[in-house]
C-alpha cells in the first residue's frame, strides 16, 4: 500500500548519468486503503497528495516502465491522487496494462484521481490485445485518458486498446469519467482491427472521445455495455473530432450519446466508414454545424440521394444519385439499414450493408441503380453516406421500405422457463426448391413472439431452435398476407446436438444442485434459466429422453 504522501506514491526519473530503465511497477494498492474500499482520507496522513505514479525527465528519461500486466496478481489499483492517477511526463516505452484507475480495488465505484492517465513527451502504451492487457479508467474527477498540452512534441502519441473507459470493471455499469473518456491533442491509435484492441468506452459525462491530432479509431464499442447492445451513452458526441489532420473511424458502434452527435467532424477531415451508428441525440454524422447540412451542387462533401429502395427475397436493391465534384473518381458509397429513423429524416446507419464505387459525370452527377445487398435483418430505414479523398459526408435522408410487401409471419415461442429475450434460430426454406429465404438469429419479446417480414408467398418449411433445446419445424407452411403460428420447443438438449440421451444426463448430473459461481456450475444443464441446476431441470430432461430434432428445414 503507497498512500498518505505528501508529493507523489512512486516517482521515476533518470539523469545524464543513469537514465533509468526497466521499472515494473506491480500489485500495489496506491492512493487507497488498505481494503481497497476508498482513498486514505486527506490530513497529516492524507492521500498522495499530486500524483499516484510519475515518471519524469531530469537530464534522462526513464525507459521501458511496467506499470501492472496481464495478471490479476500484477494489477495495480491506483485511485484517490489530488492530480494524475499516473502522469508519463518524460518515459519512452511506457506501457501501463491490467490496473484499476479511479475505482476500488474491485472496479465497482469511483475512488477519483484527478486525471486517470496523462501522457507526455514520447509514445505510451495504454493497454494492449491480449488477455487481461486492457486496463479498467473510470470515476476520475476530469478525464479518463488525456495528453500533454497543445505545446507537445513531435514524438508525442497515444495507443489505447482493450480498455474499459466510464464503465465498472465488468462493463455492467456506468462509472463515468467526469470529461470525456479519452481526451487527445496528439496522433493516437484508438481501438484497431484484430481482437482484443477495441476499447469500451461509455458512460462518459462530457465526450466519449475527443481528439485533436491525426488519429485511427477502429473495433470500438462507444455508448453501450459489456454486452455491446445496452445503452450507456456519453453525454455529449460519442466522438468529438476537432482536428484538421485526417481522422480515420471505422467498424465502431457508436450509439446512444446523450446530448449530442454520433460523430462530430468540426474541420470536414473524418473518414467514417462501416460503423455502427445508431439512437444519439442528434445526428449520426454532423459536419461543421449542429443540424442537417443541405447538399451544395458541386460540393465533395454531399450525401447521396436515394430515390427507391425495396426488398426482393434476401436482398434490398436500392436505387438512387449522388451529386458531388465534378469528375471526382473513385467516390465510396456506403449503404446502411437501420431500425429507426433519425428524428431529422437524415440517418442513422446501424448495420452496414456494404460499399460501391462511383465516379461523377463533368456535372458532378453519378446514378446508382439496381445496387444489391444482402438482407440479414429486419431493418427497413435505407441510407447512405459518400466518401471522397478521405471525407465523409453526413447520412442521406433516410428511404423508408413498406412492410406491407410480401407475406408477414407472426410466430409464438414457447420454451421452458421465460420466453422474453431470448435467442432462436429460425430458418425458413422453399417447399418446393429447398431455397433458403431466411437463416437468422432473432431475439423473442417478453411474450415468445418474432416476426419476419417481406416474405414471397408460397409455401415453406420453418426450423427454430433455441440453445438447449430439439429444434422444431412447422412443415409446408402457406404464407400470404399476415399470419400467426404457434411453436413449442423442447428443453434438455445441454450439449445442443439432435437427441436428448445419457450424454445431456452427464451434463445435468456434473451440475445438479448448482447455482452461477459455483464451482461446478453449467449453465447448458439450467434448462429453466432460473439460475439452479435442480429437479426441475431433471423433469424437463426426463420429459423428452430419446426425443429427436425436427429435420425439414434443418441445416
Amino acid at each position: 500500500m503507497i498512500s498518505g504522501n505528501g508529493g507523489d506514491g512512486i516517482f521515476i526519473t533518470g539523469s545524464h548519468d543513469s537514465p533509468g530503465g526497466s521499472n515494473v511497477i506491480q500489485g500495489n494498492y496506491i492512493g487507497l486503503k488498505a481494503d481497497g474500499t476508498g482513498a486514505v482520507p486527506p490530513g497529516a496522513s492524507g492521500h498522495n497528495n499530486e500524483d499516484g505514479i510519475k515518471i519524469m525527465y531530469q537530464g534522462g528519461n526513464p525507459s521501458n516502465t511496467l506499470i501492472g500486466g496481464t495478471t490479476a496478481a500484477a494489477r495495480n489499483v491506483i485511485s484517490g491522487a489530488t492530480e494524475n492517477g499516473i502522469w508519463d511526463e518524460g518515459g519512452i516505452g511506457t506501457v501501463v496494462q491490467g490496473n484499476y484507475i479511479g475505482t476500488n480495488a474491485i472496479g465497482s465505484s469511483a475512488v477519483p484521481n484527478k486525471n486517470g492517465i496523462r501522457s507526455g513527451e514520447n509514445p505510451i502504451q495504454i493497454g494492449g490485445t491480449t488477455a487481461g492487457a486492457g486496463n479498467v479508467i473510470s470515476g476520475n474527477t476530469l478525464y479518463g485518458v488525456t495528453s500533454c498540452s497543445l505545446s507537445c512534441s513531435e514524438d508525442s502519441a497515444l495507443t489505447i486498446q482493450g480498455n474499459i473507459i466510464g464503465l465498472n470493471a465488468d462493463g455492467s455499469a456506468t462509472l463515468g469519467n467526469g470529461e470525456s473518456g479519452i481526451y487527445s491533442t496528439v496522433p493516437a491509435v484508438i481501438g484497431g482491427t484484430v481482437p482484443g484492441a477495441g476499447n469500451l468506452i461509455s458512460g462518459n459525462r462530457s465526450f466519449g472521445i475527443n481528439v485533436l491530432d491525426s488519429s485511427t479509431i477502429q473495433g470500438n464499442r462507444i455508448g453501450v455495455r459489456a454486452d455491446g447492445v445496452t445503452s450507456a451513452g456519453n453525454y455529449f458526441p460519442n466522438i468529438f473530432v476537432g482536428s484538421n489532420q485526417p481522422v480515420t473511424i471505422s467498424g465502431n458502434i457508436i450509439a446512444n450519446s446523450i446530448q449530442g452527435a454520433g460523430v462530430y467532424d468540426a474541420h470536414s477531415t473524418v473518414s467514417a466508414r462501416g460503423n455502427s451508428i445508431y439512437g444519439n441525440y442528434d445526428l449520426g454524422i454532423d459536419i461543421l454545424d449542429f443540424g442537417v447540412r443541405a447538399n451544395i451542387p458541386g460540393s465533395a462533401l454531399n450525401y447521396p440521394v436515394i430515390s427507391s429502395a425495396l426488398v426482393a427475397a434476401t436482398n434490398y436493391v436500392v436505387n438512387g444519385t449522388l451529386n458531388s465534384q465534378p469528375n471526382a473518381l473513385g467516390v465510396l458509397l456506403d449503404f446502411y439499414a437501420s431500425r429507426n429513423c433519425d428524428s431529422s429524416g437524415y440517418g442513422e446507419g446501424e448495420l452496414h450493408l456494404g460499399t460501391t464505387v462511383v465516379n461523377t459525370s463533368a456535372a458532378g452527377v453519378a446514378n446508382f441503380a439496381g445496387l444489391i445487398f444482402p438482407r440479414t435483418s429486419e431493418r427497413r430505414y435505407i441510407t447512405a453516406t459518400a466518401t471522397y479523398l478521405g471525407k465523409t459526408s453526413e447520412f442521406s435522408a433516410c428511404y423508408e421500405i413498406p412492410y406491407s410487401t410480401g407475406a408477414t409471419l407472426i410466430d409464438t415461442v414457447t420454451l421452458p422457463g421465460p420466453e422474453g429475450d431470448q435467442l432462436a434460430r429460425v430458418r425458413i426454406v422453399s417447399a418446393a426448391t429447398g431455397t433458403v429465404l431466411y437463416d437468422w438469429n432473432v431475439t423473442l419479446d417478453a411474450s415468445g413472439t418474432f416476426i419476419v417480414h417481406w416474405i414471397p408467398p408460397g409455401t415453406y418449411h420453418v426450423w427454430i431452435k433455441s440453445p438447449r433445446t430439439l429444434s422444431s419445424s412447422e412443415v409446408s407452411l402457406n404464407l400470404s398476407g399476415s399470419v400467426s403460428e404457434t411453436t413449442v420447443l423442447r428443453g434438455g438438449n445441454a450439449n445442443d446436438d439432435t437427441i436428448v440421451n445419457i450424454s445431456d444426463f452427464s451434463i445435468l448430473a456434473a451440475a445438479f444442485g448448482t447455482v452461477p459461481d459455483g464451482g461446478a456450475w453449467d449453465a447448458r444443464a439450467d434448462f429453466n434459466r432460473d439460475n439452479v441446476v435442480n429437479i426441475s431441470d431433471f423433469s424437463i430432461l426426463a420429459a423428452n429422453f430419446g426425443q429427436t430434432d425436427s429435420t425439414q428445414g434443418a441445416p
